[in-house]
């Protein structure tokens, strides 16, 4: 949105600037209120529906990349779940740091949009056996890090497909239990991980940022806005969250007043 005030001893932002914001208190509202450490300024180049989208997924995607996954230029990442708002800025942000991207998809239309994003290697994750693929892609050595959206569904399949040793799986969201054969964590020495970026350090939300905002600079983050809902669907909106089939993108508030 649009600053409209600044409180005392603020500097660097004035009233008429485009910003975003990560920490912004009553947000389903035409006027909200983020502390400053948590604005920051919103490019020419991106729409409000663009800036929108970025602080939950991009911030909760940089953490698992790069944070906890420790992720590095060069190592193969695996995204579950690449079309929604969380996967896409995972694609972006491992792209712009140089990883290997394995995406998946469950929709024509989800898939289509990952290689447009510049994913080469894409996977329906609806077909059976699909995660074969993974290893045919990384000729039989498995990728270094996966990013998780279903733990619940793929936990114990994600280790078969993680390098011998020292792979890292980031679980970022979970709908229920989930089973594994803990002598494979083990014998691979592999790190289950859970991450919340509620709990970063101030440096490492500024960091955070500034990776993001150097992604965007360089054209390689540009966020897909997905369905547009007016503050009144709210209830319709988280539901179709839950309940939805084939996420494209972050869904965003529109046309607050009503």
């Amino acid at each position: 949105g649009v600053v409209s005030a600044v409180g005392e001893g603020v500097t660097g932002f004035k009233i008429g600037d485009r910003v975003f914001s990560g920490k912004a208190v009553g947000a389903y509202a035409q006027y909200t209120l983020a502390p400053v450490d948590s604005v920051q300024h919103l490019p020419d180049a991106l729409t409000f529906e663009q800036g929108a989208s970025i602080p939950l997924p991009y911030l909760t995607a940089y953490r698992a990349l790069f944070h906890k996954g420790k992720g590095v230029a060069g190592e193969t990442v695996l995204i579950h779940g690449a079309t929604g708002g969380v996967g896409v800025a995972a694609v972006h942000l491992a792209l712009s740091r140089g990883l290997v991207v394995i995406a998946t998809g469950g929709t024509e239309e989800g898939r289509q949009m990952l290689k447009d994003q510049g994913v080469e290697y894409v996977l329906n994750h609806r077909n059976d056996g699909y995660l074969q693929k993974v290893m045919e892609f990384t000729q039989g050595r498995g990728v270094d890090l996966v990013i998780e959206h279903m733990a619940n569904l793929n936990l114990g399949k994600d280790h078969d497909v993680l390098v011998g040793s020292g792979g890292r799986i980031i679980i970022v969201g979970s709908r229920g239990e989930a089973t594994f054969q803990p002598l494979t964590t083990f014998l691979k020495e592999v790190q289950i991980i859970g991450i919340l970026i509620y709990s970063a350090t101030p440096a490492e939300t500024k960091e955070s940022y500034a990776g993001i905002q150097a992604g965007i600079k360089s054209g390689l983050v540009r966020p897909i806005v997905g369905k547009r809902f007016k503050l009144s669907e709210a209830s319709t909106a988280h539901n179709d969250i839950i309940h939805g089939q084939g996420a494209l993108g972050k869904s965003v508030f529109v046309n607050i007043a009503e």
